[in-house]
């Protein structure tokens, strides 16, 4: 099958290029002209220009593909109407090129987010049937992306996939978070006692491949992550292990959250730098928990977590070494 992949030269895109090409689809990339394509260079893939800004340069990026991952999106900007952009307008402007040059699509997942769904603990972790209640400019921005999906699925499938923190080789996120622990610094936010699903972005693949092509997947919503959730201090206690060392607590109030993300943006207007901390991720930061149940994917598609915690993080702290990125 011909799958087009929208933000494939980033970290969850290219992991989901690599896995179909890997298992013999012909995989076309939705790149900028300004993309860093370092993940793509080896792999056997068509890479297209393009921008989700600029709905008529798609026209020509998903004409001949059969089936469309979109997991372009932008989190953290330094303006609000820059992720709203990319996040909303974005989609509707590939959904449209989808609409006017692929009448014979046959299926389109939307890479959403639990942000979209809403702030949930550990108690009450976010399943399908509840109704969504976005967090933030990000989340608001991802949840009114699958509503532009959704307004075409009587023209062709959709599948609509809220991932949980995702993380593994490539990513940056939890890059920098590793970075600090090395340096024997412990950030918790408020307690530590929050509670999170993480989990390693090659289970995330595993999860879009066993949707692809699947009619069990046609029209529904999947949340997918960890069979468990869990707490920062659990987080960094086991990111600890990976590295084989110890760090100083270093508690951060929710005022200095909200403090640093007012100071975030004020920094990224004037900074040409990718925006790092923002007021909506602080937000998202200081929210009751992000937590899923991921039963109906469990039952439905068969899906499996393969990576632990433990042995998720470790092989993300390995790639890091390896890449010379620590």
């Amino acid at each position: 099958m011909r799958v087009l992949v929208s933000g494939a030269s980033g970290f969850i895109g290219s992991h989901i290029a690599e896995e179909l090409a890997g298992q013999g689809h012909e995989v076309v990339c939705l790149v900028r002209k300004t993309s860093n394509v370092a993940f793509l260079k080896t792999l056997p893939v068509e890479r297209r220009v393009g921008d989700l800004s600029d709905r008529r340069s798609l026209a020509a990026v998903v004409d001949g593909c059969q089936a469309v991952v979109h997991s372009a999106a932008q989190f953290g900007a330094s303006r609000s109407q820059d992720m709203v952009a990319a996040n909303d307008a974005g989609t509707e402007n590939l959904v449209a090129a989808v609409v006017d040059r692929c009448p014979d699509l046959k299926q389109f997942i939307q890479i959403s987010s639990l942000a979209a769904a809403g702030a949930t603990s550990d108690k009450s972790p976010a399943n399908e049937a509840m109704e969504p209640t976005p967090c933030g400019v990000y989340g608001h921005s991802k949840r009114k992306a699958e509503l532009h999906v959704l307004a075409q699925q009587d023209r062709f499938p959709v599948t609509i996939v809220r991932p949980s923190i995702t993380f593994g080789p490539r990513d940056l996120s939890i890059y920098h978070f590793f970075k600090t622990l090395r340096r024997h610094i412990r950030p918790i936010p408020g307690t530590g006692r929050r509670h999170y699903n993480f989990f390693h972005v090659k289970d995330l693949v595993q999860g879009v491949l066993k949707m692809l092509g699947n009619p069990k997947a046609y029209g529904e919503l999947f949340y997918l992550g960890a069979a468990e959730n869990y707490s920062w201090i659990k987080l960094t206690d086991t990111m600890l292990a990976a590295i084989g060392t110890r760090a100083i607590p270093l508690p951060i109030p929710p005022l200095a959250f909200s403090i640093g993300g007012w100071m975030g943006d004020a920094v990224n207007v004037f900074s040409n730098s990718k925006p790092v901390f923002g007021r909506d991720s602080a937000r998202l930061w200081l929210a009751t928990g992000w937590c899923c149940d991921i039963a109906k994917a469990q039952e439905v598609l068969g899906y499996q977590p393969t990576f632990d915690l433990a042995s998720g993080l470790k092989d993300t702290y390995q790639w890091y070494l390896d890449a010379g990125w620590l």
